[in-house]
């Protein structure tokens, strides 16, 4: 009995892992200590099924799944209608936005993507509203900041516009490289005209102080044709003050 006692000692010195806690049950216990069973996965929710079908791009699926829920949590129904908006269904999407900005006025994400839709529609005066409208209740939100800059962009309000690019960029310096992957659930656009945009870009970063940034957005610009000359028939009050960022 003692020479089995030392052996089974010996082994539990030696017997890596969860052997070794097995010779010890059955030295101490004369039986095979059995492992816990795995805890069980848990469900996702509707909201994270229809999050996951979003990022694969099963737009329509994900429509289905945040419809299961709608009657429950009403945030549900704007991220179903950016689910039509990316489908470029504008109608039903801008259908569920204000829906679901009736039960939530304060909703970011909503206010966003809805200010998105009335961009991608021609309504840019709207859009800003909209954008403006998410910056009250998150003003910390940098993807909504860029888009505020490229609302106003469209409309000509450079100087604005490159105050909000500023904005965006000293919030995340990444908003612009990485675009709809930083923004996540958040819409984001930046104008056609890529030329002038990175020109203001160079500007915003100029006055975060990061030249290496400035300038490479600067020289971008000047290699798609952009000509600061290109400035002039917009008074010469904002051509100074273009020019004066670049002496």
């Amino acid at each position: 009995m003692a020479a089995t006692a030392t052996m089974l000692v010996a082994l539990a010195a030696v017997w890596p892992g969860p052997g070794r806690g097995s010779a010890e049950a059955v030295w101490r216990n004369g039986t095979t200590q059995q492992e816990a069973p795995a805890a069980p996965k848990r469900e996702l929710s509707v909201r994270e099924r229809g999050d996951v079908l979003m990022v694969r791009k099963h737009y329509r699926e994900a429509i289905e799944v945040y419809g299961e829920g709608v009657g429950h949590l009403p945030a549900l129904v704007g991220k179903a209608g950016r689910a039509y908006h990316k489908l470029g269904e504008f109608g039903p999407a801008e259908e569920h936005y204000r829906k679901a900005l009736a039960w939530e006025p304060g909703n970011v994400e909503t206010l966003n993507n809805y200010g998105v839709l009335l961009y991608d529609r021609g309504r840019y005066s709207q859009a800003q509203q909209y954008f403006e409208s998410a910056l009250k209740h998150g003003p910390e939100t940098a993807a909504v900041h860029c888009n505020l800059g490229t609302a106003l962009f469209r409309q000509g309000n450079y100087e604005k516009a490159a105050q909000a690019y500023e904005r965006a960029l000293s919030l995340d310096p990444d908003i612009v490289e990485d675009g709809a992957e930083a923004a996540g659930p958040l819409e984001i656009r930046q104008p056609d005209d890529a030329a002038r945009f990175h020109f203001l870009l160079s500007r915003a970063f100029r006055e975060l102080g990061k030249e290496d940034l400035a300038e490479r957005h600067l020289s971008e610009a000047r290699q798609m044709g952009f000509q600061e000359r290109e400035l002039k028939d917009r008074g010469r009050g904002f051509f100074d003050w273009l020019l004066d960022l670049f002496r």
